[in-house]
């Protein structure tokens, strides 16, 4: 017999795989994908978070550089949405505050958190879950009353209560802004709800640095102390 005679006889008596054989490698890819799409997830998620603190970062220089061009001063003070949001940290309910940093940052991108998925919709009384079509994002939510128009990122409008650099006595610790929810934790919605568990946001300071900082943090610096003989925040 010649060689591609017997080539051909070598090939011919191949066996297929086993139905057993099968489903044990479709298991084994199912463990597999199990173990590892989470991984992946994560990744991304972190991805967006690191993404989101450089936004920040941003943001907070620009807002830093408008104090400095205006005598150390904050934003005018604002007035609050026509209706309320009842998105977490009352001064976060702001008008539109990025024509303020808008001249030194230049980019509308930065307002927008990567993970930014919009207020959840097991909180339905929220401004955007009432409206039809829902939009994808808080940043593309243009309604309610002025909450969060086109951002995802809100102004302390404390600040813009106290006025001035020299009433914040310590601006390494007092937050400037934050996003207005805590889309990279997991338990964002059980803190809203219940009370518990240990979400984080993104916030930016009155030094100018940005970090991920607790929500019970943010919370707690809705009415930040006011400097010696400032008085109380109206």
């Amino acid at each position: 017999m010649n060689a591609p005679a017997r080539l051909m006889i070598v090939r011919n008596g191949r066996r297929g795989f086993t139905l057993i054989e099968l489903l044990v490698v479709i298991a084994i890819i199912a463990i597999l994908a199990s173990i590892l799409f989470p991984v992946f997830s994560r990744a991304r998620e972190s991805a967006r978070r690191t993404a989101c603190v450089s936004n920040v970062k941003q943001i907070a220089t620009g807002m830093m550089m408008y104090v400095s061009d205006y005598d150390s001063s904050y934003p005018p003070r604002m007035g609050p949405p026509p209706v309320p949001g009842g998105i977490p940290c009352k001064p976060c309910r702001t008008v539109d505050w990025r024509v303020y940093a808008m001249p030194y940052v230049k980019n509308t991108q930065l307002f927008i958190c990567p993970s930014d998925t919009g207020i959840p919709t097991a909180l339905p009384n929220e401004p955007m879950n009432r409206v039809t079509p829902r939009p994808a994002r808080l940043a593309d939510f243009a309604g309610g009353g002025g909450v969060a128009p086109n951002g995802s990122y809100c102004l302390n409008v404390v600040l813009t209560r106290l006025g001035s650099e020299a009433a914040i006595p310590q601006p390494a610790d007092t937050y400037m802004g934050a996003e207005i929810w805590s889309w990279h934790s997991s338990d964002a919605l059980q803190y809203f709800q219940t009370g518990t568990g240990h979400p984080s946001r993104i916030g930016y300071y009155c030094d100018g640095h940005a970090k991920v900082t607790t929500e019970q943090a943010i919370q707690q610096q809705c009415v930040p102390p006011s400097a010696p003989g400032i008085g109380p925040v109206p």
